[in-house]
């Protein structure tokens, strides 16, 4: 006579708490995204617009109200309202243009929950 063994059958997948779970993390991270994707990319259209300005053959020869208003106007065509042109340091000297922008941006995640992001950078280009 034969003997039928019978195999335990393995559970696969999650369960209903682990769906859960892994929906929560998706949510928070989803959250955060859209939280902080548009300031990185307004800061990519600040940082655009800056060296746009500086490679403009005549910025050796502006006044540094100049400078910003130039970067202001590309600002303002881009829809950027996080920096204005006279909010930025713009110093020039010895043959040299820098531009030094430093803000932040803070957005509420949750509750009393905030998500702060601070954006410095220098740019400098020659003039001679």
């Amino acid at each position: 006579m034969k003997t039928m063994t019978i195999r335990p059958s393995r559970v696969r997948g999650l369960t209903m708490v682990g769906w859960m779970f892994l929906a929560i993390v998706v949510v928070i991270f989803g959250s955060v995204g859209a939280k902080t994707i548009p300031a990185y990319m307004d800061f990519n259209t600040v940082k655009t617009a800056i060296n746009s300005a500086l490679d403009d053959p005549k910025v050796g020869l502006m006044s540094v109200s100049e400078i910003q208003s130039g970067i202001d106007r590309r600002l303002l065509i881009n829809n950027v309202d996080v920096i204005r042109g006279y909010e930025m340091q713009v110093e020039k000297a010895a043959g040299r243009v820098s531009v030094t922008v430093d803000y932040e941006v803070r957005k509420n995640l949750f509750s009393n929950l905030d998500v702060i992001m601070v954006f410095q950078r220098e740019f400098e280009r020659s003039v001679r």
